[in-house]
């Protein structure tokens, strides 16, 4: 019998602003250790666009770090305002070069629905729009599927990749950021 095997790549981005963070770090076993430990585990759901953000946008999660986009054609940006300055943001862009693009929806559907209404117009009020708890990107490459998960200030990529799949197939391009540093 031939042992089928599924491995999964997992990439996490933190994102950090220093949303609520104090001029100290908090010390384990603290009340502030326990919040941020709470919020960072704090599943956010993305929401479906029907028409309250901008056309490309597909689904998007609002984290405590920032604004999360998943784009049409596998792209995703990271909105994260300037601490102190509410009119400022930098945006993290990513895409996936040489990805086959076939669809992005939402699975795992959350519980929460979400309503908008915009200005005093009829057709610009939005109600009962799906959340899900993750987001997949589709078989961006041959063999590897990409799922979204959003927690408290982070986003992860969920990369499964087929028996048989490179995964050194998988390309992420960052744009839109002076300095990266990985930990």
């Amino acid at each position: 019998m031939k042992r089928i095997i599924e491995f999964l790549v997992v990439i996490t981005l933190f994102i950090s602003t220093g949303l609520g963070a104090s001029t100290s770090n908090p010390t384990p076993g603290s009340s502030a250790a326990g919040n941020e430990l709470q919020r960072a585990r704090l599943q956010i759901p993305f929401i479906k666009n029907v028409g309250q953000a901008d056309a490309d946008v597909v689904f998007y999660a609002d984290t405590f770090g920032g604004t999360v986009l998943v784009k049409k054609h596998a792209a995703l940006e990271l909105v994260l305002p300037h601490v102190g300055n509410n009119n400022r943001h930098s945006i993290i862009s990513e895409t996936f070069p040489d990805a086959n693009i076939n669809t992005i929806k939402g699975t795992l559907p959350a519980v929460t629905k979400v309503s908008y209404f915009l200005g005093n117009k009829p057709e610009n009020w939005h109600s009962n729009i799906p959340t899900y708890e993750t987001v997949s990107m589709g078989e961006l490459y041959e063999g590897i599927e990409l799922k979204l998960k959003a927690y408290g200030n982070n986003v992860e990529k969920l990369f499964y990749v087929r028996p048989g799949a490179d995964p050194r197939s998988i390309r992420i391009k960052l744009s839109g950021i002076e300095s990266l540093n990985i930990t």
